[in-house]
């Protein structure tokens, strides 16, 4: 996941592209629960739902 190339500030990463081409970024929790209503889920890696991560289809 974050051994792409994506878009950094820094030594962090907030946002880059998976692997069928997919958006991926970091959000405040905050806004976690207006964006599950669109277009972006939470990311989930195998069990695990990734607390700030969501995914926009491509």
């Amino acid at each position: 996941m974050f051994r792409n190339s994506g878009l950094r500030t820094g030594d962090k990463t907030f946002g880059f592209l998976g692997h069928d081409g997919e958006l991926i970024v970091k959000v405040p929790r905050i806004e976690l629960g207006s964006m599950s209503t669109g277009n972006a889920e939470q990311v989930t890696m195998g069990k695990r739902t990734m607390r700030e991560w969501v995914v926009f289809a491509a």
